[in-house]
């Protein structure tokens, strides 16, 4: 299966968050503040020439980012979570039906 380049880098993204020994130490209301660090570095991948997002752009940001939180949260909660195999799919399924939603039938 081909995977995008967003896809394999916020998949590493939470692989080095879950495998960092502090992990284990680390609450779920830390996990939700990660939100703008993690949005930050989605806009970096993106290498969006814009400081500000188009609404669109912004949409999918947010549904990617907010994926994210959802899969630090599950490793968070079961070991199982932690598979590299399950995080690559999980992320690949929200980026792709993301894409479609916001950035190939854009109305904003």
């Amino acid at each position: 299966m081909h995977y995008s380049p967003l896809t394999v880098h916020c998949t590493s993204l939470c692989l080095d968050v879950v495998s960092d020994d502090k992990f284990h130490f680390i609450s779920m209301s830390e996990i939700q503040s990660y939100k703008d660090d993690i949005y930050s570095l989605i806009i970096a991948r993106m290498r969006l020439t814009v400081s500000e997002p188009q609404q669109a752009e912004h949409l999918f940001i947010c549904a990617v980012r907010d994926e994210i939180l959802f899969v630090l949260l599950q490793c968070k909660r079961h070991q199982w979570a932690k598979d590299p195999g399950w995080i690559l799919k999980t992320l690949e399924m929200k980026i792709t039906l993301s894409h479609q939603v916001y950035i190939q039938h854009s109305f904003f």
